[in-house]
């Protein structure tokens, strides 16, 4: 009935609307992809600059495996940083008042902590 040319010419138009069709559709969930943005900040008016010498980055996770990662991708965007997991161990990381004492004798003048809301 149909040629093999035809056939052809056929399949391509339906490869083509539908290749057109999941770029439409995977842009449009790009598009409606949350992003993340500071709503207010705060900053006391009565300080200054803070010179930070030797910062502590600590990221509160129960996974060991997503601790270290965060806290070695933040290390390297902050000068001089040491992750918290080369001295506080991961079932102590929400112990605050347990840790404050290690932090201040191995000599961190600054505590940088994150972490994630999961609620």
């Amino acid at each position: 009935m149909f040629s093999l040319e035809a056939r052809y010419t056929a399949r391509a138009v339906v490869f083509g609307a539908l290749t057109a069709l999941l770029v439409a559709y995977a842009l449009a969930g790009a598009a409606c992809a949350p992003t993340t943005r500071v709503v207010a900040a705060w900053k006391d008016p009565l300080v200054g600059d803070v010179v930070v010498q030797r910062p502590l980055v600590v990221f509160q996770h129960p996974s060991e495996a997503l601790r270290r990662s965060v806290e070695d991708a933040l290390v390297q965007r902050i000068p001089g940083a040491v992750p918290a997991y080369r001295l506080i161990g991961t079932e102590q990381i929400f112990d605050v008042l347990g840790i404050q004492q290690q932090v201040q004798q191995a000599g961190f003048d600054t505590v940088i902590v994150a972490g994630v809301d999961e609620r």
